[in-house]
């Protein structure tokens, strides 16, 4: 029997070699649309395809005299089978000018002559000597979004500006009042083991008082005699300003390159109101750590904080499952792994090949290649029992000139 497809078969811009259509001497008794074949019958002797209510026959190349297109000429059904050649060309219309019509309207022709780049009424749009092109703010729903619209709506978030530094721990002692965060002892100021410049902008996110985080500037550099002085940052000094705001960390030993979202909700007072943050993004949004080894099993051991640690085993020779308890990502083994067989078939006579996997499963995966030059090829293969395959070819194979590979 014939070798039958049950998916769409892509070949990816690739070749089909010696590809010959079925013979048929009129349609099949149930064509599809679309569906190709040839037909050999004296008079006709040209592919054929089915377009859903007749056949088709498919053209040949011929000669054919070339006609002049005029604008908006009316539509008319040609009756000639015979298909134009590649450098075969029809006479067409000039181009249209602003004063004169052609393959467009002079009209729109002044269109597009008038094109800008800038937000202008009933203008046609066109890109700068940049690439770009500019529009008014949208109102209605299919509007184009400009970038500012954009950047201010984005996951509904609050961009600003990224941070030098986010704390890891509470700031040294200090005292808060009106925005401004004082130190109360003398020294530099270190923030996830970096030192602070004048002018850095600092996440405070670990406060006892949750109120006091937020977004600094470092307005006065700590010394062996001055207390640091931070003062809230001018785009994180209103609440509104605060909730959903998202930006990066650019340095630090643990908060180094991270993405951080406030999530403290609109309606608070500042000042008074806990200021909480996420990290959502960056490359430490996890880490690895270590874990002892283990028999039998593989675990993660545990999370903290953006830390996991993960105990790897050597499985013996086992399936695994994977299933998440609690926190922990526990992996156990639950049987056999799968099995291959492999042998040469052929002999020259034989159409029909019974295979003799023993692999004890009908749910297998077969393929066959050419010994001679490992080539795959492609046969009728039907799981005949948990033990047993039989491969089906049009032409007897020769003399274990073909591979069979079964994994199941």
């Amino acid at each position: 029997m014939a070798s039958k497809e049950l998916s769409n078969i892509d070949m990816n811009n690739l070749e089909i070699l010696n590809l010959r259509l079925q013979q048929l001497a009129g349609a099949p008794g149930t064509p599809v649309e679309g569906l190709f074949w040839y037909d050999p019958t004296a008079g006709i002797k040209h592919p054929v395809f089915w377009d859903g209510a007749v056949l088709r026959i498919v053209p040949h190349l011929g000669a054919t005299v070339p006609t002049t297109e005029t604008v908006a000429q009316a539509a008319a059904a040609g009756s000639s089978l015979e298909v134009a050649r590649i450098d075969h060309k029809h006479a067409l219309p000039g181009q249209a000018t602003t004063g004169a019509d052609g393959f467009m309207s002079a009209a729109d022709k002044a269109l597009l002559a008038n094109a800008v780049p800038t937000a202008t009424v009933s203008t046609l749009m066109k890109r700068d000597s940049a690439g770009r092109a500019q529009a008014v703010d949208p109102v209605a729903n299919a509007d184009i979004a400009t970038k500012s619209y954009v950047d201010a709506h984005a996951m509904g978030q609050k961009p600003k500006d990224s941070v030098r530094l986010a704390t890891a721990i509470a700031l040294p002692a200090n005292a808060y009042a009106a925005n401004v965060i004082t130190a109360t002892i003398f020294g530099v100021l270190s923030v996830d083991g970096i030192n602070a410049a004048l002018g850095d902008r600092i996440l405070v996110k670990n406060e006892a008082t949750a109120a006091n985080n937020g977004v600094y500037t470092v307005t006065t550099l700590g010394t062996a005699s001055v207390y640091f002085v931070l003062t809230r940052a001018t785009d994180f000094n209103v609440w509104t300003e605060i909730p959903s705001s998202f930006f990066f960390s650019e340095v630090g030993t643990t908060n180094a390159d991270c993405g951080w979202t406030c999530i403290s909700d609109a309606g608070g007072t500042l000042g008074t109101t806990a200021i909480a943050f996420t990290q959502t993004s960056g490359p430490g949004a996890w880490k690895a750590g270590t874990a002892a080894g283990a028999t039998g099993v593989a675990v993660l051991d545990n999370t903290t904080g953006n830390t996991f640690n993960f105990r790897a085993i050597k499985s013996a020779n086992g399936k695994i499952t994977i299933t998440l308890v609690g926190q922990d990502l526990v992996i156990t083994d639950t049987g056999t792994l799968q099995g291959k067989y492999a042998a040469n078939i052929g002999d020259g006579v034989a159409t029909s090949i019974v295979v003799t996997h023993g692999l004890g499963t009908q749910d297998i995966v077969p393929s066959v290649r050419l010994v001679a030059d490992n080539s795959i090829v492609y046969c009728d293969m039907v799981a005949s029992t948990s033990t047993t395959a039989t491969f089906t070819f049009v032409v007897a194979p020769a003399l274990n000139s073909l591979r069979v590979t079964i994994v199941g």
